[in-house]
């Protein structure tokens, strides 16, 4: 039940009769779990741990949005991809070992770009300097970041 949830509550979550002026479009397999929000505030106030773990991921989900919008307001193009790269390996439960880990890129390299607020030959050109300085390996769209710590270490760096 936690992992529906995380999904949910850390992508979409949608209160009351509401339209939207925009769509979505999945970028890997996805379920979709419908809860009308009667339903969902019976089971919360039921279930008080329950409430409180969706609250708590309603929250992170925020703090998430507010700092991509500051980062991409305040960063480097590469030091935005890097929290991006960061966050894939996040989102997509990458574990880790030595400080290295690999995942399959969810959208295509324009789309990234896009969503970065960068030009695609620009997303390219940091990829390559990233992979030139070993700190990552580029193989169409799967990544391995090679080292993690030295990754960070670029986006602390003034």
């Amino acid at each position: 039940m936690a992992s529906i949830f995380t999904v949910i509550c850390s992508d979409w979550i949608l209160f009351g009769n509401v339209l939207y002026n925009y769509d979505a479009i999945a970028l890997d397999t996805t379920r979709i779990c419908q809860i009308p929000y009667d339903q969902l505030e019976m089971l919360g106030s039921s279930n008080p741990l329950l409430q409180k773990r969706i609250i708590s991921l309603l929250s992170g989900k925020m703090h998430q949005i507010n700092n991509l919008l500051l980062d991409s307001r305040y960063l480097s193009a590469d030091k935005r991809l890097l929290l991006f790269l960061k966050s894939l390996c996040e989102r997509n439960l990458v574990h880790t070992r030595n400080g290295k880990g690999k995942f399959h890129l969810p959208m295509s390299k324009s789309d990234i770009a896009s969503y970065l607020g960068i030009r695609s030959e620009s997303l390219s050109r940091i990829l390559a300097n990233l992979q030139k300085q070993g700190v990552i390996r580029n193989r169409f769209r799967h990544i391995e970041i090679h080292d993690m710590d030295a990754a960070m270490q670029l986006i602390c760096k003034p």
